[in-house]
């Protein structure tokens, strides 16, 4: 009888780390299943593409967190920079979306309680064809910045990235990250 009892016991602890191999295995190839969409161009810096999702690291050279994306841009194409270019817009052709694709622009409107995209910046922009995006972005920022996101989005054609801006200078004290779906 003590035998059949260890043997179920055992038999019960293998479907059980087989189960979770299995999940752990499952969950290995939903990551390794993403892929980006865009590439890089010769004329790109040395930037890195990362699936969009909470917790990434927003720069490559700080360990600023992105904490909160909205729906639709999570699992897109994230443009890291650093912290020397997170205030300049995205340079023409220094990507190539691999189909037509939505660009999405994270916009940081406050920073230390002070508006850096105030609304005529914003309405300028959605001149530009940019529509502001459902959902909260948010980052980690140093202790009193209170940096304040907003996102919006356009939709690009297969082939080089070129997101010239008629209406609007774009100021380097506003921080934009880019994300391609």
């Amino acid at each position: 009888m003590k035998a059949i009892v260890r043997f179920a016991g055992l038999l019960v602890m293998v479907l059980i780390a087989s189960a979770n191999q299995g999940w752990s295995q499952g969950d290995k190839k939903a990551t390794d299943s993403w892929k980006p969409s865009v590439e890089f161009t010769d004329k790109a810096p040395n930037w890195l593409l990362k699936e969009a999702k909470a917790g990434i690291k927003m720069l490559s050279d700080r360990d600023y967190l992105v904490t909160e994306l909205p729906k639709e841009i999570v699992g897109g194409t994230y443009v890291m920079r650093d912290s020397g270019e997170y205030g300049t817009w995205l340079p023409d052709a220094t990507l190539t979306a691999k189909k037509k694709s939505t660009v999405y622009a994270l916009v940081r409107v406050k920073y230390l309680g002070k508006d850096t995209f105030d609304e005529l910046a914003q309405k300028r922009f959605e001149k530009e064809g940019w529509k502001a995006v459902e959902g909260k972005v948010a980052t980690t920022y140093p202790a009193g910045e209170n940096w304040v996101w907003k996102a919006y989005k356009k939709g690009i054609n297969e082939g080089p990235v070129i997101l010239q801006l008629q209406n609007l200078v774009w100021e380097r004290k506003t921080a934009v990250l880019f994300v391609v779906k």
